[in-house]
């Protein structure tokens, strides 16, 4: 079923978030998550990164501590960009959040190109 902006299938949960100009700051999910996959595009002509954070609220770009940072490269606009999930999963204790921002560094909250990425988690 499909809720505007989530997918439900086969027990686990889509989220997918299309990047705004801000860092996407999102709360995929406030309680223990696991996540079994995640695919980006970016149609940017500059690497964006996608920070995952153990958080049980909205992730604070800049001062929230990142769990997870993946490299989305530039111009994947064929083929997307599919992350290596191990079979189990990656969980995360307190709950799940994200960011989609234009620097690799954690303490930044570099604002992404609008309308340039999307991203999907699949997560339980």
């Amino acid at each position: 079923s499909f809720t505007g902006s989530t997918w439900t299938r086969a027990g686990a949960s889509t989220k997918r978030v299309l990047s705004a100009a801000t860092a996407n700051a999102t709360l995929i999910k406030a309680g223990p998550a696991v996540v079994y996959g995640i695919d980006a595009i970016n149609i940017a002509s500059t690497i964006a990164y996608l920070k995952l954070y153990n958080k049980v609220a909205i992730p604070v770009p800049g001062t929230s501590t990142v769990a997870m940072t993946i490299a989305i490269p530039a111009n994947t606009s064929v083929g997307g960009h599919s992350v290596n999930i191990p079979p189990m999963g990656i969980a995360f204790a307190t709950g799940l959040g994200m960011t989609i921002v234009n620097a690799f560094a954690d303490a930044t909250s570099t604002a992404a190109i609008a309308n340039k990425v999307i991203t999907h988690v699949w997560y339980k």
